[in-house]
């Protein structure tokens, strides 16, 4: 049916033989159109070693309308790894053709990285990123940091356990007892410049469990194990909102 262009050829030639099958040109190189065709036909299926390969293939079965190779392609899109690998990339590539969740799902990869670092942008599939999209990441990013910063001033503060021990003053933090928790500021701008970068639970894990963990005496390690996976599980559920919400229509 099809005619695939040689790799390195942009051009195809239909066939004029009548007892053949038709053929139809296309502009594609045989690379990533012959892997595409294995998700057609009850073939095995070429293994996808590249993102740019993933990322041609999804172009294609969106160009020609695939949902045979569509299918199986954004599964693997959305899969921890390529997530993981690349959260930016996934994320053009879902906005781009509408994979909504998938989109939400690099969301929250890409806001641990520094959005302001241009060579993001280089990929290809950036081109296709609106700057409205690419703000819905600033945003996020920013107000999950701020409602976290919150959270970590005026929630986790009063409900620290106030023992201490010397161990955390020679560290640095001033050791206290009943309800003066001195040490606790610095490891509090600690704690927000590190949600300002990363604004989620695996930006402060590491923070609060080696810092935090020295201000405990052994006896209290089991209540601060218990009162960090807290706050861990509560900053991990904090919303990835990418708009402000809007006011309700008067009525």
């Amino acid at each position: 049916m099809f005619d695939v262009a040689a790799c390195g050829s942009k051009t195809a030639v239909a066939s004029d033989d009548m007892s053949s099958p038709p053929l139809v040109p296309v502009a594609e190189e045989s690379d990533v159109f012959e892997p595409l065709l294995r998700y057609i036909y009850p073939i095995s299926k070429a293994p996808i070693e590249t993102f740019d390969m993933l990322s041609r293939l999804i172009d294609l079965a969106e160009k020609y309308d695939i949902e045979s190779a569509r299918a199986p392609l954004t599964q693997y899109l959305e899969s921890d790894r390529i997530l993981k690998y690349a959260p930016l990339r996934v994320f053009a590539i879902a906005k781009r053709y509408g994979y909504s969740d998938i989109a939400k799902a690099a969301t929250k990869y890409c806001v641990r990285l520094d959005l302001t670092d241009r060579t993001l942008l280089d990929p290809p599939e950036f081109a296709f990123l609106s700057a409205r999209d690419f703000g819905e990441l600033h945003y996020c990013k920013a107000q999950r940091a701020k409602i976290a910063v919150k959270y970590i001033h005026e929630v986790v503060a009063p409900a620290l356990p106030y023992k201490t021990s010397s161990s955390y003053s020679s560290a640095g933090y001033p050791s206290t007892a009943g309800s003066s928790l001195e040490w606790w500021n610095p490891m509090k701008t600690r704690l927000g410049e590190m949600l300002e970068k990363d604004p989620t639970a695996h930006g402060i894990t590491e923070i609060f469990y080696g810092e935090l963990g020295k201000a405990y005496a052994t006896s209290d390690l089991t209540r601060l194990d218990q009162f960090a996976r807290k706050l861990i599980q509560h900053i991990d559920e904090l919303e990835f909102k990418t708009q402000p919400d809007r006011p309700p229509k008067a009525t």
